[in-house]
């Protein structure tokens, strides 16, 4: 098939703009596949992988926006470039067509004078001018309110864990997101210690949970001092180490054990740790003797970091492009090695492009691909739900789920497909509803990741895969608290209705403003026109 390819020098679209064009051109008669992307090294690398490649692919630049067609004849491939072209083209006119949009955050303040919050969706590299003293928001579920509050270094920790609370009956006050970084030794807690504090002083939260992947050492003795001062029941999830019980602190291995924990603390209720839906055993039975290896495509990161500490005891050692030890990191990232688990929201796969939890397409063509190494056995998922997010995920990943399995089936092999919801009812996309569907195209659906990961891990040992131990990292309180920071700036954003100022991507606003939220957008674009040799420029003279 022949493939044609395009460079637009310096023409910046944002990537929602860039998935609707996708998908309009890869719509037409006679095309197999096609690619709307920045060409960032990773989406070179990413094209070049799914047989993209074009000519002038290789002196493209970051600012820079590739446009290749796959299609069964030359006409057909540049009929597909066209209407991309067509579309990136009409959408910026129909955008331009809108009613009045302020250019600046400071003059969108002046349109709606009670904004609390702005909403920063830009690309990383132009995001530190936009951001300054802004507060990032990004994918969020339904959940009922309650007596539960929560502070999270862990975007989709902080997803699962409110989900269980809502699954398991109980409800937030709120729910804090620090940024990934917060609990590292070169930003010390700051802003964990700061939403610590905050829930510590709100009379309807009875009961506080903590969630990260492992803190710095010394920035976590701080926080469970922290945690064991406030005066308040604290479960810690620090996912991968063990916090020493100290006071009314209380460590959870899991996430799922973390909301397990927080109701039975707040409402007295003894959620029932249940058993796996599936028999691991009969599964393995149906795979054939050269299936030895899982693999796992994640959309949330601390999912798959969960899955990768959970996974060892069964499978052994873990390669990821986010692993727990240096060994077993996987490169490259676009080809599984062994036993495999992947970040698909790590900077890897989402420069210039959406997150997976909005834009299947990268995941989409990794099924493909893990399901047709004969030596896959077990493919491990994630849905995550929510505000901002896919609004059918099931839908968007089964097609492609029942075509692997029957072309499996064909070559005399078995796949098994565990998956999890993160999740409510309330969601937007219906968590019963997300998993009805999966179950419908035949995959083992669990009520959480760590059951997921667990059932994917059984399965794997059950034929053949043997594990290795994991020593946790324990973890305990400093010898004194830290000084309480001022959170009064905190306690009156807790205590006032969101009113939102949205820099960056439609879909959050959109999001937003179905929960009846005030907010105005800005209408953004990217300082010095993206050029990065300009924006060096401007750095120097703001200097």
């Amino acid at each position: 098939m022949p493939t044609l390819g395009i460079v637009r020098r310096s023409a910046y679209f944002d990537s929602v703009a860039l998935m609707l064009a996708q998908r309009e051109a890869r719509g037409l008669p006679g095309v197999e596949e096609v690619g709307l992307v920045m060409a960032t090294d990773a989406n070179k690398a990413l094209l070049r992988e799914s047989g993209l490649e074009f000519p002038d692919l290789a002196s493209a630049g970051p600012d820079d926006l590739a446009v290749v067609a796959r299609a069964a004849s030359v006409e057909q491939a540049q009929a597909a470039l066209a209407l991309a072209h067509e579309a990136l083209t009409r959408r910026r006119a129909t955008t331009s067509g809108e009613a009045y949009r302020p250019k600046t955050i400071a003059s969108a303040v002046r349109q709606l004078p009670e904004a609390t919050v702005a909403v920063i969706s830009v690309p990383g590299r132009f995001a530190r001018p936009v951001v300054r003293e802004a507060l990032d928001a990004g994918f969020a579920n339904r959940v009922r309110p309650g007596r539960i509050g929560l502070v999270a270094a862990a975007g989709t920790g902080l997803q699962e864990v409110t989900s269980l609370i809502h699954r398991f009956g109980g409800g937030i006050t709120h729910a804090i997101g620090t940024g990934g970084r917060d609990l590292s030794a070169a930003v010390g807690g700051v802003t964990m210690l700061q939403g610590l504090r905050a829930l510590s002083l709100d009379l309807e939260t009875d009961v506080i949970v903590l969630i990260s992947k492992p803190p710095a050492g010394e920035v976590a003795s701080q926080v469970v001092a922290a945690a064991a001062a406030c005066g308040k029941p604290v479960i810690v999830t620090f996912i991968g180490a063990t916090v020493q019980a100290t006071g009314a602190v209380e460590s959870a291995a899991t996430l799922e054990e973390a909301a397990q924990k927080a109701v039975r603390r707040a409402y007295g209720i003894a959620v029932e740790a249940g058993t796996l839906r599936s028999l691991p055993a009969q599964e393995a039975g149906r795979l054939a003797p050269g299936q030895q290896y899982l693999r796992g495509l994640y959309g949330g990161g601390t999912l798959c970091y969960e899955a990768l500490v959970l996974l060892r005891r069964h499978v052994g050692a873990v390669y990821s492009n986010t692993p727990l030890h240096p060994d077993d990191a996987l490169d490259p990232v676009t080809r599984s090695r062994a036993h495999t688990v992947i970040d698909m929201g790590g900077d890897e796969f989402t420069q210039g492009r959406l997150h997976p939890m909005l834009d299947p397409t990268l995941r989409l063509q990794r099924i493909r691909q893990e399901a047709a190494d004969p030596q896959t056995a077990v493919l491990l998922l994630d849905l995550v739900l929510g505000y901002g997010a896919h609004p059918e995920p099931a839908a968007a990943l089964t097609p492609v789920i029942r075509e692997v399995r029957e072309q499996v089936r064909r070559a005399g092999r078995h796949l098994s497909v565990v998956a999890s919801v993160c999740g409510t009812d309330g969601d937007p996309q219906d968590a019963g509803a997300q998993r009805d569907t999966l179950i419908e195209a035949g995959v083992l659906v669990e009520d959480s990741n760590a059951r997921a990961v667990r059932l994917a891990g059984l399965i794997s040992e059950a034929h053949g895969a043997r594990g290795m131990p994991l020593e946790p990292k324990t973890i305990s309180a400093a010898p004194a608290a830290p000084p309480w920071p001022d959170v009064d700036p905190i306690t009156r954003l807790l205590r006032t209705p969101p009113a939102v100022v949205n820099v960056g991507l439609e879909l959050f606003a959109e999001s937003l403003q179905a929960q009846n939220v005030p907010l105005v957008s800005v209408d953004w674009q990217p300082p010095a026109g993206g050029k990065q040799h300009l924006l060096d420029l401007l750095d120097k003279l703001e200097a």
